[in-house]
C-alpha cells in the first residue's frame, strides 16, 4: 500500500537534491567557462572577505562568541567525514567558539540524514549525533540506532523525522550557500574567510588564533 505521507516526504527530499545539484552545476559551469583574462587575485580576495551578513548563527554552539566557524557539509560526503573528525578535535580544545553546521546535501541519503540530525539537535545532541552518523552507513535503521545510543526520546525523535518540517532548515542553509557562492562540501567560513575543502586541525587552529 502506498504511504502518501512518506511519498510526499521523499518528494521534498528529491526536490532539495535537484536544487542543490543544479546550483552546484551552474557554479561549476561558470567557473569552467570563466574568461581567460579573469583576475584570479581579485576573486581570491573576495573569497577571503566573505560577508557574514545574512547567515543564521542561531544553531551554533555559542552564538555570542567572537570566533565563528561555519561549515557547509554533507553526511554522505567522504571528504566531510575526515574533515568532521578534525573540527571535532578543535571543539574539544576551543569549546568557546561558535561552530555552526550548515547542510548542503548532494547525495541520495544526505537529506534524511540531515533531517535526523536536526531532530537530534532539538534534544540537545546535534554534535554527538553528527559524530556517530559519520561513523557508519546512512539509512533509517542507522538513524534510529544512533538516537537510541544517545538515549533520545524515540517517540519525539520519530515524530520529528516524520512531521517536524526540518526540510525547511535545509532549504534555508541551501539559500545561504547560494548567496555565499559555496561550490561544494566541505566549505568553511572562519570569521568571514571562506576556505574550500577539508582543513587540518592545525589550519583551523591557525585561522582561529590569527583572527
Amino acid at each position: 500500500m502506498f504511504d502518501l505521507e512518506k511519498g510526499e516526504k521523499n518528494f521534498v527530499y528529491i526536490m532539495i537534491l535537484i536544487v542543490v545539484s543544479s546550483m552546484l552545476f551552474v557554479i561549476w559551469i561558470d567557473a569552467f567557462f570563466a574568461p581567460p583574462d579573469i583576475n584570479l587575485d581579485y576573486i581570491e580576495s573576495v573569497l577571503n572577505k566573505t560577508t557574514m551578513e545574512g547567515i543564521d548563527f542561531s544553531r551554533g554552539t555559542n552564538p555570542t562568541s567572537d570566533v565563528t566557524v561555519v561549515e557547509f557539509g554533507d553526511f554522505e560526503c567522504p571528504i566531510c567525514k575526515d574533515a568532521h573528525a578534525e573540527i571535532s578535535n578543535v571543539l574539544k580544545i576551543y569549546s568557546d567558539i561558535n561552530y555552526v553546521y550548515k547542510h548542503l546535501p548532494t547525495h541520495s541519503n544526505s537529506v534524511p540524514a540531515a533531517v535526523a540530525s536536526e531532530c537530534a539537535r532539538d534534544q540537545g545532541f546535534f554534535l554527538e549525533y553528527a559524530d556517530l552518523l559519520f561513523e557508519g552507513s546512512l539509512n533509517d535503521d542507522r538513524y534510529r540506532e544512533v538516537a537510541q545510543i544517545l538515549e533520545l526520546d524515540m517517540t519525539v525523535f520519530e515524530s520529528c523525522r516524520q512531521y517536524g518540517n526540518k526540510s525547511e532548515i535545509i532549504e534555508g542553509d541551501l539559500g545561504e550557500a547560494i548567496n555565499l557562492g559555496v561550490r561544494g562540501t566541505p566549505t568553511y567560513i572562519i570569521n568571514g574567510k571562506m576556505v574550500e575543502g577539508a582543513l587540518t586541525f592545525e589550519k583551523i587552529e591557525e585561522m582561529i588564533q590569527n583572527d
